[in-house]
């Protein structure tokens, strides 16, 4: 996964002002926030034209030892911090003024600074203040050349519009990375809810038909070898079966169909004792909307035999208006029917698809309508 650009961290760039701490060891070291500390070497450029007294030496070489570290621990380290080492170089720029006339270094610093603060619109405040602030102090107190303020002030522009720019675009990889990975944890839930789905369909049938096959070939072990050993052989086969539909759901290739899954409903109804009576013939499908539907008879065939204590089901099926539908309604005795977690995959499934699962009361039990559409078009799960 891509790593997570911070806030906090600048965007790499050979041509761009002072910026915040790298915590990064790759790149070179124009990425890394102490190679910005030679911007100060412009404040002792006059020291090769001109020896500095001794009040000038001390004062630029202890102003330089104390905003090294306030730089390092302020810029891009968070809004206050930011803001108050802007401050303290402002001042650094307006204090030194009398003594060095390159003491507009300092104001550069505060301008990148405070171009690191977020949001942006602060930053531009903060920027703005500085300016207010110390263009009319050079200009009117200050023993600064209007040279010296026409060429800090074009660096500090500069250097505050890179730094602003820099941030910008650092935040914007942030928002779409983690968008990206938001994305990415959102698939990983959506497959793992469509592999419980997939599961709880496969092995709750099975299971449930296993069982019920596994009673009656007990029973029918004294009576009718025979036909205890056809049943024991259906046991055999829906296991197989079984395993053959847990590894395509992990796959992702739970694949089955209307038609076989009504055949599989009514072998497992009869061995139930429920009898199950088939209007209509099983619609021409899409195979997506073929699997949901199939899935969906499979759940209402394991509910049946599960819940209901029916004697019979009927099974209606039908196709209009681009749908196919099934309705299955049992002889159960009725009352409030409760949707559990199969039924709720279910009717997710077939929404995901433009379809629908409703379920309510019949004449005697429970009465399910599925319904998806022919053709399917949305990818969802």
């Amino acid at each position: 996964m891509t790593k997570e650009i911070k806030l906090t961290e600048p965007v790499r760039s050979a041509a761009r002002p002072p910026q915040g701490p790298q915590s990064s060891a790759q790149g070179g070291l124009e990425s890394r926030s102490e190679f910005y500390l030679l911007y100060l070497l412009f404040y002792f450029t006059p020291w090769f034209f001109q020896a500095p007294d001794r009040t000038e030496l001390i004062a630029g070489l202890a102003a330089a030892a104390a905003f090294t570290p306030v730089y390092l621990f302020t810029m891009g380290k968070g809004r206050e911090r930011a803001l108050a080492g802007a401050a303290i170089a402002l001042a650094l720029a307006i204090g030194l003024g009398p003594l060095n006339g390159m003491s507009g270094t300092y104001a550069i610093f505060a301008v990148t600074m405070a171009a690191s603060v977020r949001p942006p619109r602060l930053a531009v405040i903060a920027i703005a203040v500085i300016g207010l602030v110390y263009w009319p102090l050079s200009l009117l107190v200050l023993p600064v050349t209007l040279f010296e303020v026409a060429i800090t002030s074009f660096i500090s522009i500069m250097a505050g519009a890179a730094t602003l720019a820099g941030f910008n675009t650092a935040e914007r990889v942030s928002l779409s990375e983690r968008a990206l990975r938001l994305d990415a944890e959102l698939a990983a839930v959506r497959e793992r809810e469509r592999i419980a789905r997939d599961l709880h369909d496969v092995l709750g049938h099975t299971l449930t038909t296993i069982a019920v096959k596994s009673d009656l070939a007990n029973r029918l072990m004294d009576s009718d070898p025979d036909a205890a050993r056809k049943e024991i052989a259906e046991i055999r086969d829906a296991s197989r079966a079984s395993l053959r539909d847990v590894r395509a759901a992990v796959a992702g290739m739970n694949a089955t169909t209307l038609k076989v899954e009504i055949e599989r409903a009514r072998s497992a109804l009869e061995s139930a004792g429920v009898t199950l009576s088939v209007k209509g013939e099983a619609p021409g499908l899409e195979p997506r909307a073929d699997t949901a539907l199939g899935l969906a008879m499979r759940e209402a065939a394991t509910n049946i035999i599960r819940h209901s204590g029916a004697r019979s089901a009927r099974l209606t099926l039908s196709a209009a208006d681009g749908s196919a539908r099934f309705t299955i309604e049992d002889d159960g005795g009725g009352g409030a029917p409760v949707e559990g977690e199969g039924l709720t995959g279910m009717r997710r499934r077939l929404e995901g698809l433009g379809g629908s699962l409703k379920i309510s009361e019949g004449a005697a039990g429970v009465r399910l309508i599925a319904e998806a559409p022919a053709s399917t078009r949305l990818e969802r799960i």
